[in-house]
């Protein structure tokens, strides 16, 4: 909705209205939330931009924690596209993490999350827990990576959607962590995965590099410690 400036300036005298930065502005009384920014960010800008990995898993309880401390919201958008300056700018409630990737489709594996003050475009749990997988280890722990996959004993997937993640994930560490996972755990739906379509590439993938296993199947290094504690399969140590 554009309203001239002039009529802005007046709305804000009165206390209508307050500026989030250039080009942004709040019709309402107190402080905007972040999640609310996420919002006008996606319906009136139409930018695609989602909220994503450890975020929406914690949105949906669907995690192996519980983040009391966790203070930030995870954006997710494709590589070329730039979130606006006022949104980085501005003192929110959470601290907004913005991150540029391509290695799924923008818009496989979204859908809408509603609570009484927002509503907000997000990653299916599906989608989120391979959100994980791609930050690990740097800005992501793949033991509870590991983990928060576990929490899906008991709970409906949907396996055509991680079908189709897989075949349209470009991440070979994504791919083989994913699978070299959930068939350690030992999901019954594992089965019904078509790997003949899923391209998991060739050579070792180093992702862990200090105090590691060797994965043979899927030629991947996992933490000693998810060994020690979680996994059982016999595997050959990195030094």
């Amino acid at each position: 909705m554009w309203i001239p400036n002039s009529s802005l300036q007046h709305y804000a005298k009165q206390g209508k209205v307050q500026s989030l930065g250039h080009g942004a502005w709040y019709f309402g009384k107190g402080k905007p939330t972040a999640y609310q920014a996420v919002q006008a960010l996606q319906q009136q800008t139409k930018l695609p931009v989602h909220v994503g990995g450890i975020t929406s898993l914690i949105l949906d309880g669907n995690t192996h924690y519980v983040y009391f401390n966790h203070n930030r919201i995870k954006l997710f958008t494709p590589t070329d596209v730039s979130l606006p300056l006022w949104l980085s700018l501005f003192h929110w409630d959470f601290n907004i993490e913005h991150h540029k990737t391509s290695f799924l489709p923008s818009d496989l594996g979204l859908e809408t999350y509603q609570d009484d003050d927002f509503f907000v475009i997000k990653s299916t749990k599906e989608r989120a827990l391979f959100e994980t997988l791609y930050q690990t280890p740097n800005k992501s722990n793949t033991y509870e990576c590991y983990q928060n996959l576990e929490n899906w004993w008991g709970i409906e997937v949907n396996i055509e959607l991680i079908q189709k993640l897989l075949e349209n994930c470009n991440s070979i560490k994504v791919k083989r962590l994913f699978l070299c996972f959930i068939e350690d755990i030992g999901f019954d739906w594992v089965e019904q995965l078509n790997l003949k379509n899923i391209y998991l590439g060739k050579g070792y993938c180093q992702v862990e590099t200090e105090r590691c296993i060797y994965e043979p199947k899927y030629k991947v290094s996992i933490p000693l410690e998810l060994y020690q504690t979680e996994m059982n399969p016999e595997m050959d140590i990195i030094w």
